[in-house]
């Protein structure tokens, strides 16, 4: 009888050791997914804010290059402006001079 209540304890104390284990494995398991899914989460929104990040930098260089194509469209019609207002004198004294050279042509004829 003592005998078979030592070998039941036996199996009990296995028993129960078995359920610790296998509860242990499920934990880590679980404790593993939990980790992964955390991982891939993480991956997925790095890869998202690396999207972003580059459609930001593309938009900033395209307003950039907006920019300097408007600032450089300034400066050519600031520089054509300058240079007709230089050149507005010398054209004015040319065409008095073609006036006075056609004058004198014409009284000679």
């Amino acid at each position: 009888e003592r005998e078979r209540a030592l070998q039941m304890l036996q199996v009990h104390k296995e028993f129960h050791e078995q359920q610790r284990e296998q509860r242990a494995t499920k934990q880590s398991l679980a404790q593993q997914h939990r980790y992964v899914d955390k991982m891939l989460e993480r991956r997925k929104v790095e890869k998202d804010l690396n999207r972003t990040r580059l459609l930001l930098l593309e938009h900033r260089d395209y307003r950039t290059r907006q920019r300097e194509q408007s600032q450089a469209k300034q400066l050519l019609e600031k520089h054509r402006s300058m240079r007709e207002k230089r050149l507005e004198p010398k054209f004015a004294r040319l065409e008095m001079v073609d006036t006075a050279e056609t004058a004198s042509f014409h009284d000679e004829l």
